[in-house]
């Protein structure tokens, strides 16, 4: 589940307890137990180790030079000291933490852009393909710095280096720091304790 269906909580005793698979647009690997609680809210903590499919009606429908990237585009350039592969390339003890965190955005890996002078290209997008961005390596062993490209409304690589940062700035928190609070108006995660948390988006 990306979400969890408030009907489940109504269906649910006060104490109750939903175990339910978790993932989000950025990585697929979470198990979520919630208590219900007498004031129908339910909130609880996320462990990592269980990866199945989405339900049917979960999944999107999204493609990324189809929906997302067109070819009348033009992309504002800049540049990045980020490695593209610390944020999608890295542990489940990070990749979690991040996609929880940055809600909508997912990526793709793309080996063979075409692009004179990049080996590899990260694409990061919105869920809804309003926006996206796209981060190019040389092939430079070394390299300290990385050119982005980015589109739409949202600069959503400018989203994922401060979701990077605060990661950094909370002692590189893992999925067992991290919950879900589940109410009839909507959905907040959150770190280590519910007052510390943010709407899912």
């Amino acid at each position: 589940m990306r979400r969890v269906p408030y009907a489940w909580i109504e269906q649910a005793r006060p104490g109750g307890v939903i175990l339910t698979p978790w993932c989000d647009d950025w990585t697929h690997c979470g198990l979520l137990r919630l208590t219900v609680g007498e004031d129908g809210i339910a909130t609880g903590r996320f462990t990592s180790d269980s990866a199945f499919m989405l339900m049917r009606t979960q999944r999107r429908d999204l493609f990324l030079f189809r929906d997302v990237v067109m070819d009348d585009h033009v992309p504002v350039e800049s540049t990045t000291t980020l490695d593209p592969w610390a944020v999608a390339d890295s542990p489940i003890e990070t990749q979690f933490p991040l996609g929880l965190r940055l809600g909508d955005l997912w990526y793709a890996w793309d080996h063979d852009p075409g692009v004179d002078g990049v080996e590899i290209r990260l694409w990061v997008a919105t869920a809804d393909g309003g926006s996206w961005a796209a981060v190019d390596w040389d092939g430079t062993d070394g390299t300290a710095q990385y050119t982005v490209w980015q589109h739409g409304p949202r600069r959503v690589w400018d989203e994922v280096e401060a979701a990077h940062r605060w990661w950094l700035d909370n002692d590189r928190p893992g999925p067992e720091r991290l919950g879900l609070t589940v109410t009839p108006e909507g959905q907040w995660a959150w770190l280590d304790r519910p007052e510390h948390a943010w709407p899912l988006r």
